[in-house]
């Protein structure tokens, strides 16, 4: 795993080679690798989904104020 940060709160993450699992020495959080892929694309999906609301909002705000 190229990185070893935790997505939930950015801690390191440490291997457990007997039970296969990755845990985070700040949050406590305990993955296997493909459930710490799947953690990182919901957060990125979700980043990208709050950007793309702030977008659409503030072309909408200044689109309605073009006028005053």
């Amino acid at each position: 795993m190229p990185d070893l940060v935790c997505p939930e709160c950015g801690g390191r993450l440490v291997y457990d080679p007997v039970t296969g699992y990755y845990s985070c020495t700040s949050c406590g959080l305990s993955a296997t690798r493909a459930q710490l892929s799947v953690l990182r694309d919901r957060k990125r999906e979700r980043a990208s989904a709050e950007r793309r609301s702030r977008r659409e909002y503030l072309e909408w705000w200044t689109s309605s104020n073009k006028g005053k």
